[in-house]
């Protein structure tokens, strides 16, 4: 079980972090932050892709076609942790590498948007709080690492459970 969470982790790790920094070369900060969402969660689904052939590969090499719940769910999750992990430090590298810009362009994007739907004068003195907040939070590495885990685990827990449900499910079905 072990060495299928580190490989498929592993592979996991090197798909997302590779499409990131393609990803950065595409974009390079484009200020459009919606469409480098979606194309940040998008090589995030691809890159899980690999949980769902990380359980397949263990239930058919050391199960016997078979595993529980518990176990695909395990396999998923350690694959998600090491995903998390590739892009995370990857993350600190891009944002490092290019002066820390990233955190700088969007609160001046965030700012700039809600100014300009006609936000409140009181609504936007409160964002311009929370993000000097997070801008503080950012300059150090430990909070940069856990809010750009956050980004990603989430997805890799889904991916977990929802693989994990399908192969439970097909279980049952051959019983």
């Amino acid at each position: 079980m072990i060495k299928n969470i580190i490989k498929y982790g592993i592979i996991s790790g090197v798909i997302v972090a590779a499409l990131m920094l393609l990803t950065k070369q595409v974009t390079n900060f484009d200020t459009d932050f919606a469409y480098g969402e979606i194309l940040g969660y998008s090589t995030m689904i691809v890159a899980f892709s690999m949980i769902f052939i990380g359980i397949k590969k263990f239930r058919d090499s050391q199960t016997d076609g078979k595993a529980t719940f518990v176990q695909s769910l395990v396999i998923g999750l350690g694959i998600s942790v090491i995903a998390t992990l590739f892009y995370s430090f990857t993350w600190g590298f891009i944002d490092g590498f290019s002066g820390g810009e990233f955190i700088e362009q969007y609160t001046t994007t965030t700012l700039t948007s809600l100014k300009e739907s006609g936000a409140t004068a009181e609504k936007i003195a409160e964002t311009e709080k929370e993000m000097a907040y997070y801008k503080e939070m950012y300059q150090n590495p430990v909070s940069k690492l856990l809010i750009t885990s956050v980004e990603i685990l989430p997805v890799g827990i889904l991916v977990s459970l929802i693989s994990s449900l399908i192969f439970w499910i097909r279980d049952k079905k051959t019983v």
